[in-house]
């Protein structure tokens, strides 16, 4: 699950997958079609499987709305039901069920609502989304609000890219495979485009359904926080690559949170769980910078080296308080689950050895802010 050679194993047995589950739907346009091929002729396969999930999705808005043509009356529980059955066919990622959380039970409001969520299901048929073709940096969206808190509404600008910030973003890639080589070979093999963004309070995003595809807002990050943000979207492509190919998580209680460092909030065990796989990726991303032997040919400094250390020293002490959680609840994963953690609970492991080491050349600022996660994390866990 971790070799290079196993994981393009599994990607090449995704990619083929995706096309079998074309091959086998009906009743598709010529102009479907058309979009579904050049998403393969390009080899998106964020572009592909998003197609598919759309098509599945579409099917089900539709079928909702046939359901609700057929009752004489809503009854109480018709809304709860679409809720429960987006939330299990479509996971935990899956946002439109807060829409449908937040509207009235009234017949004609939750028949637009569905009918919404059809027509823009529809839509990603027959439009080629160029976030998912191959590109260039030379325009960034500008989103008037977080897409996290507009959902569908995503409106934005397009917006030139400064020159200065598009030769930030290749560079952060060039030096990324001078401090970390195999961590490079990792993020060639699952990011496949990368689209800038921009919108207050945005760092970077990547979502379950769009294999390879990184939203990165390149301009308010600094070179150092640029390669970590290339390391950090790249981990979740890895991830979900993984639960796409193996059983992952048992059934498991949504109500059930359990407290992240990261967040400072309650949180599901799967988003522990992700939390944990992506950020020990960052902690073995400033792990190599600051030992790397060839950080003089990089463009980082010195300051870089010391915060990549404080870096270190803090995703290592938030990743050893969630995997004992993680390692706690291991009857809620199977066991390819179970055997993540103890790949992620093993190097954590293996990299305390070096904290002494790292700790004594931090900046004494920094020691302290280590000092106080230190004492939150102890409260929390006590």
């Amino acid at each position: 699950m971790f070799t290079l050679n196993s994981l393009k194993k599994i990607k090449l047995e995704f990619q083929n997958s995706l096309t079998q589950e074309f091959s086998k739907l009906k009743n598709i346009s010529e102009k479907q079609r058309k979009i579904f091929l050049k998403y393969k002729e390009d080899e998106s396969l964020g572009g592909m499987e998003n197609w598919l999930v759309s098509f599945s999705e579409k099917e089900f808005f539709l079928d909702c709305l046939e359901e609700l043509g057929t009752r004489k009356s809503l009854g109480e529980n018709f809304l709860d039901e679409i809720i429960f059955l987006l939330k299990e066919t479509y996971g935990d990622e899956e946002f439109r069920f807060g829409f449908l959380e937040d509207i009235p039970k009234d017949r004609s409001i939750i028949e637009s609502t569905l009918k919404e969520f059809y027509l823009s299901s529809e839509k990603n048929l027959i439009q080629l989304n160029s976030d998912y073709l191959k590109g260039n940096f030379q325009s960034y969206k500008h989103y008037l609000k977080s897409p996290s808190e507009s959902g569908l509404d995503l409106k934005f600008s397009l917006k030139k890219t400064p020159k200065k910030k598009i030769q930030e973003l290749e560079l952060a890639m060039e030096n990324l495979e001078i401090l970390w080589k195999e961590g490079f070979e990792l993020f060639k093999l699952f990011t496949s485009k990368i689209n800038l963004v921009r919108s207050q309070n945005l760092v970077s995003y990547s979502h379950f359904t769009e294999f390879g595809i990184s939203y990165l807002n390149a301009l308010d990050r600094n070179f150092l926080d640029l390669i970590d943000d290339l390391i950090h979207e790249n981990s979740h492509h890895h991830l979900n690559l993984l639960i796409k190919k193996y059983p992952i998580f048992k059934k498991m209680d949504r109500d059930e949170k359990f407290y992240s460092p990261w967040r400072e909030s309650y949180r599901s065990i799967y988003a522990i769980f992700h939390a944990v796989f992506t950020f020990t990726y960052g902690s073995i991303l400033f792990f190599q910078i600051f030992n790397s032997p060839n950080f003089k040919y990089s463009r980082l400094t010195t300051i870089d080296l010391k915060r990549s250390g404080f870096r270190f020293l803090e995703e290592s002490i938030m990743n050893e308080f969630s995997l004992i959680d993680l390692k706690e609840n291991s009857n809620k994963f199977t066991k390819e689950g179970n055997e993540i953690i103890d790949y992620l609970d093993s190097w954590n492991k293996n990299s305390k050895v070096y904290v002494n080491e790292i700790y004594k050349s931090i900046t004494n600022n920094d020691k302290k802010k280590i000092k106080n996660l230190k004492k939150r994390l102890n409260k929390f866990r006590s």
